[in-house]
Formats: structure tokens, C-alpha cells, sequence
């Protein structure tokens, strides 16, 4: 029994070959203990291509059904006593019964969930080997998933995502799960890998090592993952250097063949354009091209089946199915793997407990946390108030400094036209003032002009008169000495006038003149005091002027002066708003770095709440505190005492 449960396929042979062996062999498993199989010779299958002939009666699918599910298929309903070789016997009943039994083995594959679209009791009755292949796959992968569920295996709530439902995890497809499960352990092993599918994600061999390590440490070589990559890296320089002769062997030969077929160039031409000439593959139509070629098997694909024959899991797969990335063998050995070797545990009611307590911890904390947060925001409500009634504050400050400046500008504007015209009208005084000195000036100048002539003139009769005197004192000779010496003129005017006095009529012009000449110089004399006087005046015009001036002046610099304060009283101010929004801004990073502690917290709960699902740690003893046994059912005291913790929780 032992060596049919060990059946083997070399790697040279076809892939349905390859299948149909893997399939066989589970099949052989499943039911060596089936009496009335082994007792008929259907069991063992020794020759895996002869599954399509013992299939044809029904007997063993129905058997692999009942052995899948017990009573899946009513035993007493199976007709064992057929023969294929019969059918076409008259007057037998062999062709119904062998009917009835597929008709029976259809109906249970269903309620095993297998679909059974476009097969029918003639298909399997004639050994249609594609329909049946099909089946038996079905049937294997229903008994290999029979037991990935979270029903089975409660430890799988670890493989909960972050924010998911364990209902929809229990509700998720067992390949979905089996995926899920495969690169949680990828994960777990800190390497930078995932697969995301039983065909090219499987192909190199690496996420099959790491998985084997991490289900179980314990039967496989420590370094089982350096040799598969060393193996691979291997390979791969092989293969390249291959790929190199060949395509230097190739260049060689083109360029031998160019003068060959530079004489055919005409006739390769006529046969790119449609002729019978060969085609590039590359250039084919799809139903044209070669098929891909087969991937080899390497030594990373020999030491990943030999790791699997240490953890008895050496089962469907072949290094050929493993490179080619067969999707039906690699999901089948995945399945064994997990079947065998879960490599996940429920934790102990220890550290249940503990966790739980770390967990209130936790709440505690966070509690606290938000405790500060919320006088924090208090706090920074209140500042937020604050500065709210700063702002307004300001805001009004701003707007009556506005209006101040509104009316100081306006009344500036008033004060500037009232100076201006002032000073329109200084300047027209001014104007008018000069213009009358200069009139006063040239009246001045006229008037010593005409005093000026008229002294000339007089000077001019004096001079006469006096040479009449002379003439008169020669003439009489007496009074000759009274012209001796250098007497001044007043002197001899005042002789004169004595002399006319006491002397008679012949000098009454001469007293005339003198006369005259007194009162021009008397009118001349106070015609320039009222000069005098005028120009005083004009002195005191500019002097007050020029006062008023000044005034105007000063005014203007005191109003420019206050304006300077006022400017600086809204510096001030300006500044108190910047030392306010200071203050703000640093309650805000206050506010969002407490923010950032609670959501930090906040996320350590959903971790710490994940783990309470998912499991505190990874125990290497896979067998301390495992799930209840499909078979013996230990364990299951521990399970429905964990999850009553965990639904209390």
C-alpha cells in the first residue's frame, strides 16, 4: 500500500501525464483503507494513464466523493457489479446501471460545490479524458480545501487586514485564503516578497523556501533559502552564457550565408511579399508561432521538492510543474503544505490576558490623552477667542486711526490752501510794496535830479550876483576888503542879505533866490525823511512777513511731527498683533502635535486590537496550543474557552 501512495512521475513527461500522476497518487491516498476498492483491484492505481478506463463505470469517483465527504453519495445506490465490456451487450442492463452510478457521482460532486458544466454521464462512460481530468481535479482540490476555513482553523483570524470584519474573512473563497495565509508567513519572514498567484509568483522556487522555513524551522535546513537562490543565480549565469554561444553561433552562421543568398535576394523578396518563403516567428500570425518553449527545472526547483519530502509534503508537483508554473499542481501543493503544516497558532489564555491587560493599559493612556486634547483645545479655544477679540480690537483701532487720518488729511488740506493763499496774498503785498518803493526810489532819484538842477541853477545865479557884486565893489571901492580871504558862502549870503537890507533895491533878486534856495533845500530835506520813513516801513512789512513765514513753517513741521507719533503708535500696535499671531501659531503646533500623539495612540489600539485577533507571537512549538485535531479532536477546550474570551472582549 505504501509504494502506490508514493507513485512518482519523471519530469520529461507530458503535463497531462504529470497531472494525471499527482492526481492518482492523492486519489491512492485518500483511499488505501476503501476495502472494497482495494478488495476489486481498483485500488492502487499502478499505471496513471489508466485512471480514464477505471473511471468509466463510476464505481471510483462515487468512492472518492463518499471519501471526500462520508454519505455524500448512498453507498447502497452504487452498482459495483458493472461492466464497461458490457455495454454494448444485448440484453443487459450494464449501460443503465453505469449511467445511474455517474448520474449519482454528478449529483454528489455538486454537493461537494464542484461544478459540473458540460459533463455528462455519456462523457465519463466514454473515458473523455479532458471532461474527466477536469473532474477529478475538482474533486482533489474540494478534499484539499475541505479544511481552509476559519471554521476549521480558528488561528486564521490572524490573517485579518487592518480595518477588516472577521466575517468577511470568514466569508472569503479557500484560494483567496490559502493566498492570504501564504504571504502572511512571507511577511512574517522580513524577505521582500509576495505571491500573487499559484503560476509565475511560484516559478523561481524562493517564496516556496521561505514558506517552508517559516512553517516549519524545525525540518529544514537553515540556509534552505540561500541555496535556492544561489542555485537560481546559478542557472541563470547558465543560461545566459548559453544564450550568448547560441547567439554568436547564429551570427556566425548568417554572416557565412549572406553571399549565399545575395544571389537569392530576388527570389527572398518575392517570398517576404507573399511567396512560400519562411517567416519570422516573431512576425507570424498567432496561429502560426511555435509554441513557447517549456521552462527547465533547476537545482533551486530539486531543493525546494527536496524540503517538501522532509516536511511529507513531496506531493503533485513536479520541478518541471514548479518552473512551468502549473496552476492546478502548485495551488494542490500549496494546499498540502497548509494541510500539513499551518504554521499558525491560537495564543495561551495567559497571554490572552495579557494582552488584555495592555489593551486597558492602552485605553487608559489613550483616555488620558484625550483628556489633555480636550483642555488643550479648551485652551486654545479660549487663545483662539482672544485673539479674535484682538483682532476686532485692532480692527477698530485701525479703522478710527483711518478716520483720524481721513480728517487730519482733510483739514491739512484746508489749513495748505488757507497758507497757500495767505501766501498769495503776501506775495501780491509783497509785490506791491516793492512796486511802490520802486516808485518812491524813482521819485527820489527824479527829485535829487531836480534839486540837483535847481543847485546848478542856483549856484549858476549866485555866481552871477556874484560876479555883479564884484563888479558893484570895484565899482565903488569901498567895500573892496569885504571879499578879502576865503570867506564860506553863508558869510557872504548873509552880507548880502544885510547888504540888501541896508544897501536898497539893486539886490531884491538876489534875496528872491536865496530865499528860494532855502525852501528847496527845506522841501528836498523832508522829501527824503518820507523816503527814510517808507523804507523803514518796508523793513518792518518784510520783517513781519517773514515772521508769519516761520510760523507757518513750524505749524507745518508740528503737524508733521504728530503724524510721525501717530505712525508710530500703529508700529506699536502692529506689532502687539504679530506678538498675538506669534502666541496663535504656537498654540496651533501645540494643538496638532497633541493631535499627533492621539492619533499615534489611536493607531498602537488598532495594532494592539488586531493582535488580540491575530495572535500576541509566533511560537516555534507548532503543536503547544493547536487548534482542535480534524480527527481527534484535542484542543477544542482551549479554542471555545479563547473565543468566548475574545466575544466577551
Amino acid at each position: 500500500m505504501a509504494s502506490a501512495c508514493e507513485l512518482r512521475v519523471r519530469d520529461g513527461a507530458s503535463e497531462m501525464e504529470r497531472e494525471t500522476s499527482a492526481y492518482v497518487e492523492h486519489m491512492n491516498n485518500l483511499l488505501v483503507e476503501d476495502e472494497i476498492l482495494v478488495e476489486a483491484k481498483k485500488i492502487p492505481i499502478a499505471e496513471p494513464m489508466s485512471l480514464f478506463k477505471e473511471c468509466r463505470d463510476g464505481v471510483l469517483l462515487n468512492h472518492v466523493i463518499n471519501a471526500i465527504k462520508p454519505n455524500t453519495v448512498d453507498a447502497r445506490k452504487i452498482q459495483r457489479s458493472v461492466s464497461v465490456s458490457k455495454v454494448n451487450v444485448n440484453g443487459t442492463k450494464d449501460a443503465w446501471e453505469i449511467s445511474a452510478n455517474h448520474n449519482l457521482a454528478l449529483e454528489g460532486a455538486k454537493n461537494l460545490g464542484v461544478k459540473v458544466v458540460n459533463v455528462g454521464a455519456g462523457d465519463l462512460m466514454e473515458g473523455n479524458r479532458p471532461l474527466v481530468l477536469g473532474l477529478v481535479w475538482q474533486l482533489v482540490r474540494a478534499h484539499l480545501f475541505s479544511d481552509i476555513s476559519v471554521d476549521t482553523h480558528p488561528e486564521l483570524i490572524r490573517l485579518l487586514n487592518k480595518g477588516e470584519s472577521l466575517r468577511h474573512l470568514i466569508d472569503l473563497p479557500s484560494e483567496e485564503l490559502l493566498l492570504r495565509w501564504f504571504n502572511y508567513h512571507l511577511r512574517r519572514s522580513g524577505e521582500a516578497l509576495s505571491v500573487a498567484n499559484f503560476t509565475k509568483s511560484v516559478r523561481s522556487g524562493e517564496a516556496y523556501a521561505v514558506l517552508m522555513r517559516q512553517i516549519a524551522p524545525k525540518l529544514v535546513p537553515e540556509n534552505l533559502v540561500e541555496q535556492v537562490r544561489a542555485a537560481a543565480a546559478a542557472a541563470a549565469a547558465a543560461a545566459a552564457a548559453v544564450a550568448a554561444d547560441a547567439e554568436g553561433e547564429a551570427t556566425v552562421a548568417a554572416g557565412s550565408g549572406l553571399a549565399a543568398g545575395a544571389s537569392d535576394s530576388g527570389n527572398e523578396s518575392s517570398k517576404e511579399n507573399g511567396g512560400d518563403g519562411a517567416r519570422d516567428p516573431a512576425t507570424a500570425p498567432p496561429s502560426q508561432r511555435p509554441p513557447p518553449p517549456t521552462a527547465r527545472p533547476t537545482a533551486a526547483h530539486a531543493l525546494v521538492l527536496e524540503a517538501a519530502a522532509k516536511l511529507g509534503c513531496r506531493k503533485f508537483v513536479t520541478a518541471t510543474d514548479i518552473a512551468n508554473g502549473h496552476s492546478r499542481l502548485n495551488l494542490a501543493f500549496s494546499a498540502t503544505l497548509f494541510n500539513a503544516h499551518i504554521g499558525i497558532r491560537l495564543p495561551t489564555e495567559e497571554e490572552i490576558a495579557a494582552m488584555f491587560e495592555l489593551i486597558e493599559q492602552l485605553r487608559a493612556r489613550i483616555a488620558e490623552l484625550e483628556r489633555l486634547l480636550a483642555a488643550s483645545e479648551a485652551q486654545s479655544a479660549e487663545r483662539q477667542n482672544d485673539l479674535a477679540a484682538a483682532r476686532a480690537e485692532l480692527a477698530t483701532l485701525r479703522t478710527a486711526h483711518a478716520a483720524q487720518l481721513a480728517r487730519l488729511a482733510g483739514e491739512r488740506e484746508v489749513e495748505v490752501g488757507e497758507y497757500k493763499r495767505q501766501l498769495a496774498e503776501l506775495r501780491r503785498t509783497l509785490s506791491s510794496v516793492t512796486h511802490e518803493n520802486d516808485a518812491l526810489r524813482g521819485d527820489a532819484d527824479e527829485q535829487a535830479q531836480l534839486s540837483a538842477r535847481k543847485m546848478g541853477q542856483l549856484a549858476g545865479a549866485v555866481e552871477g550876483h556874484m560876479e555883479q557884486l564884484r563888479d558893484a565893489v570895484e565899482e565903488y571901492g569901498a567895500r573892496g576888503d569885504l571879499l578879502g580871504g576865503p570867506e564860506p558862502l553863508a558869510r557872504t549870503v548873509a552880507a548880502l542879505r544885510h547888504d540888501a537890507t541896508a544897501g536898497g533895491d539893486y539886490d531884491a533878486a538876489l534875496r528872491a533866490h536865496a530865499g528860494a534856495l532855502d525852501g528847496v533845500l527845506a522841501a528836498q530835506a523832508g522829501r527824503n525823511e518820507a523816503q527814510r520813513a517808507a523804507h523803514e516801513r518796508l523793513k518792518r512789512e518784510q520783517g513781519r512777513m517773514a515772521e508769519e513765514m516761520a510760523a507757518l513753517i513750524a505749524a507745518q513741521l508740528g503737524q508733521e511731527l504728530a503724524e510721525s507719533e501717530r505712525r508710530d503708535e500703529l508700529g506699536q500696535l502692529n506689532g502687539l498683533l504679530a506678538q498675538l499671531l506669534g502666541r496663535f501659531r504656537d498654540q496651533e503646533a501645540e494643538l496638532a502635535r497633541l493631535r499627533e500623539e492621539k492619533a499615534r495612540k489611536d493607531h498602537m489600539m488598532e495594532i494592539m486590537t488586531q493582535k488580540v485577533k491575530e495572535i500576541a507571537e509566533e511560537l516555534k512549538d507548532e503543536e503547544e496550543g493547536a487548534g482542535p485535531c480534524a480527527r481527534c479532536g484535542r484542543g477544542g477546550k482551549q479554542k471555545s474557552r479563547l473565543f468566548s474570551m475574545f466575544n466577551k472582549q
